[in-house]
């Protein structure tokens, strides 16, 4: 497995004119990140990527942009998207794949026999005809997230611009255990890694909901008083609510707790 950088200018460092790999994968938007690569960037990356290029849409719901048209052009782009984040049904385990015919033929024939149960299949079937809950839901995170991104550049923050439920952020001083360790105390349950070297003193805030705002807001500068050593944290929302949920390169995590720190 290959794994490359990012640039200043967002694109993929070191990448070759042609990548011999059979398999692909590029998340758009990025996580934790938050910012999205340009379409006429990715339409580049399939034609220099021999193999199969699959790009992750986990996030794109909240986006402006998607690379769906590119499977009409290219044979070997795919499309995955998940249930989990702007349909809020993390707990069915639901995603999808849009390819071209013979790529989904051919996945369907190593896939589970019973891959999904009726509840599941339920449920993706009446939120995919709920699009006007979906547009609901996100625009609610979308104004939320702003107004978040506001106030922490009020805090001093430095705030990369976020197309995803989620907001990477570095404190002034670039001390995020500091700030990790206050929300804590405060029963905002966040999980660090210091020794993510590339992450140390940042963190990665999302937007609350609408009747949070204030506490949060009070949370954040109380929170911003305290002093520990470097380190990082993951903040993100669901439905203008706040969630934790895993990130395989950012795996940090924020949820409001009512009565004691608890995982969702």
């Amino acid at each position: 497995m290959k794994t490359f950088g990012l640039t200043e200018d967002w694109k993929l460092k070191d990448f070759p004119k042609i990548y011999d790999g059979r398999i692909f994968f590029l998340t758009n938007p990025n996580a934790p990140l938050g910012f999205t690569f340009s379409q006429t960037y990715i339409e580049e990356l399939a034609g220099r990527v021999s193999g199969t290029l699959v790009i992750d849409e986990t996030y794109a719901d909240f986006a402006e942009v998607t690379s769906l048209e590119l499977v009409r052009k290219y044979d070997n782009v795919v499309v995955t998207r998940t249930f989990s984040k702007s349909y809020s049904l993390a707990g069915m385990r639901l995603g999808l794949a849009v390819a071209r015919p013979e790529v989904i033929s051919a996945l369907d024939k190593i896939r589970d026999h019973y891959n999904l149960d009726r509840l599941a299949q339920a449920a993706a079937v009446a939120a995919l005809h709920d699009q006007e809950y979906l547009r609901e839901t996100v625009v609610k995170i979308q104004e939320t997230r702003q107004w978040f991104c506001d106030q922490l550049g009020k805090l001093g923050y430095t705030v990369i611009p976020s197309h995803g439920n989620y907001v990477f952020a570095t404190p002034p001083d670039r001390n995020g255990e500091r700030v990790y360790q206050g929300l804590f105390d405060r029963k905002i349950l966040v999980r660090h890694f210091p020794t993510r070297t590339w992450l140390t003193g940042c963190v990665f805030p999302s937007a609350p909901r609408r009747k949070w705002k204030k506490q949060l807001r009070h949370w954040w500068r109380s929170a911003d008083k305290t002093t520990l050593s470097n380190s990082a944290a993951f903040f993100r929302c669901r439905n203008g609510g706040l969630s934790c949920k895993s990130n395989q390169i950012a795996p940090i995590l924020l949820q409001k707790a009512l009565s004691k720190p608890r995982r969702t």
